[in-house]
Order: structure tokens, then sequence, then C-alpha cells
């Protein structure tokens, strides 16, 4: 095919899609939060009052300030669900971030811990209660005082269900994947020119590559509003999304301007349960 027949046409688009979704799927497990109160610091949640050992030291960021709970799954909930190979299936992981202006995003060093932290429990202490942790005088996003410029206020409980999710545009890994599926079907991208996806492929059918992977989940492929972070394709072995939340529609959650935040970690860190080094990002429109 020669090169002054670039954009492809609608149907050959269609088809280079298609073989990109099948050739790319991963499951994963969805996350649907629901406003609650009252929720245990056992339990799966968004925000609240999270487990903590009294004893053990708490997370701060890099100003000393002690970070507040994100997030924390139950690895038992979703032990059943086909998602990410080597995690745990029992004990509780946690996401820590900080209250900051940039809700402890290190853009020179997304794995620096500084601004964030993601603690695994392997065992838990059941006789902890909750007038235990509060007694450590954290801050919750329960608290009447609690920012009104963190994504979100109060405590979510979560739901989980079986899904999957192909690659998407904003992924650094997209184009390299069209340009696979291309020439294995023996159309030629010269090389002497810089093209996008969107040079090669129909705008409109490209447009319509849409897979929901804008949603809370663990594991699949992630999101972003803008682009796959720069630090991402420098660093290829952070492949595995830990975690991702996602604003919700009702804006009851919201990064910035409705925007999403993600937490990738190695394989090799995974199958260690070390989570020292998770590369943590977010962004908005």
């Amino acid at each position: 095919m020669e090169e002054n027949e670039f954009p492809l046409s609608e149907e050959i688009s269609k088809e280079i899609l298609e073989d990109v979704k099948k050739s790319s799927v991963k499951k994963c497990v969805k996350i649907t939060p629901c406003r609650s109160e009252n929720l245990s610091i056992f339990q799966s949640k968004f925000g609240g009052v999270p487990y903590w050992e009294k004893d053990a030291p708490y997370p701060t960021d890099a100003d000393g300030n002690k970070m507040v709970l994100l997030a924390q799954i139950r690895l038992d909930e979703i032990a059943n669900f086909d998602a990410v190979e080597d995690l745990p299936k029992s004990g509780l992981l946690q996401f820590f971030i900080s209250t900051n202006d940039l809700f402890g995003l290190d853009f020179e060093n997304p794995t620096s811990q500084s601004g964030h932290r993601v603690i695994f429990h392997e065992n838990l202490d059941e006789k902890i209660t909750k007038d235990d942790v509060i007694s450590l005088k954290i801050p919750t996003t329960n608290d009447e005082d609690f920012s009104d410029y963190f994504p979100f206020k109060g405590e979510f409980s979560l739901e989980f269900s079986q899904s999957e999710s192909f690659i998407n545009d904003t992924d650094f890994g997209f184009f390299e994947k069209v340009c696979e599926v291309v020439e294995r079907i023996g159309v030629k991208i010269p090389e002497e020119k810089y093209l996008s996806e969107y040079d090669i492929l129909d705008e409109d059918t490209l447009e319509d590559f849409f897979d929901g992977s804008e949603n809370s989940r663990i594991g699949g492929w992630a999101f972003f509003t803008q682009d796959d972070v720069h630090y991402r394709e420098d660093c290829r072995d952070y492949e595995v999304l830990l975690f991702q939340m996602d604003s919700t529609e009702s804006q009851e959650i919201l990064w910035g301007d409705c925007g999403i935040a993600n937490f990738f970690i190695t394989k090799s860190d995974l199958k260690k349960r070390d989570f020292s080094k998770v590369l943590y990002n977010w962004d908005s429109y």
C-alpha cells in the first residue's frame, strides 16, 4: 500500500482496532463506590478511618504531615476474581496520600513515596477499634474541617465485579500496538515521517475505540485524562495497574477537573509483596 493512501479506510481501520482489542485484552476488577457512613476500619472503602496498629509508625509525607487514607481493599473480597497475577489473596492493601496542593504527587520522582504510601497488612488485629485509630489524631476524610479541595469528603463502601479492558489511546504503548497490527496485515508505515495513530487510522473510527478504562479498578489497563505520563515510558517495568480511582459522574469524587489517579507496581515487586516503590500519578482535563 502506498504512503499516500493514509489514513486508512474506515473498514480497514475497524479491522485493525478489533485486532488491537483482542490482542491486548486484560481482566480486571471494577470498583463501584457507594456513599456510606460509619464504615468499619476492617472493610474495603474509599476514605474514612483506616485500619492501623497503634504501635506502628503512621505514614507521613516529606514535610512530616500525616497522610490521609485514600482507599483500602480487603484482598479476600477480590480473591475469586481473575485480575492481577501475584496479588495476595488475603490481607488489607491501603493507599495513603498527602493533603498538600498536589495530593502528594511528586512530578520529579513519582516513586519517591514522599507524598504517597501503599501499605500491605498481611494479618489484621481484630482487637483494634476505630477509637484506637482515632486516638492517633490522624486526618481523615470524615473530619468536619477536612479540605474542600481533596478529591472527596466522607467515605464510600465498595462493590467489586469482574471486568476486562483493552489498551486505549492514552497509553504510551497504544501507537506501537497499532503499528504491530498494521504491519502484520501487510501495510508498510513510512519510517521517514513522524506519524501518529490519527495519521494512520480513520479518525472517526479511532474516536469510537473506547473500553471504559476510566473507571475505578484493580488491574487491567490504566486511563489518563491527558496522555500516559512520560516516566511510565521511561520505566516500562511499571506495567501492573495496582489501583485506579476515577472521578464519579455525580462529582462526589473529583480529581481536579474530572481527573483520575493511578498506582503502578512492577511485576517483580508485586511478587515479592514489596510495595515500597509504587508509582503514583493523577491528572485531569
